[in-house]
């Protein structure tokens, strides 16, 4: 899933689990930035749904998506990879500009 630019060269990757207060809040400063129009989010969802885990196709959707996570050595979430910064943990919508004008400028 993602929003914005489906053809941008600036994508942040957010690792979140909706269940998750910190991911949440960290989702609205992400939202706070992408006033810029040429930025694509990508949202890696890496929540466990009780009901769902004996679905084959949920079971897949998620075991790719803890690939992710483990490729970068995520152990938690929030996180989020922007152009070559990865990031553990929650930043504020100031930090994630920064790091943007730093990433793609």
């Amino acid at each position: 899933m993602y929003l914005g630019d489906s053809n941008s060269a600036k994508v942040i990757y957010e690792f979140v689990d909706y269940n998750c207060g910190y991911c949440q809040k960290f989702h609205q400063e992400l939202i706070n930035v992408m006033n810029d129009k040429s930025l694509k989010l990508v949202i890696v969802d890496l929540d466990i749904l009780k009901n769902d885990l004996e679905s084959q196709e949920v079971s897949d959707f998620l075991s790719i998506h803890r690939s992710y996570a483990d490729e970068f050595k995520f152990t938690g979430t929030p996180a989020t990879i922007i152009g070559n910064q990865i990031i553990p943990g929650f930043i504020d919508a100031d930090k994630i500009t920064e790091i943007l004008e730093k990433e793609f400028s």
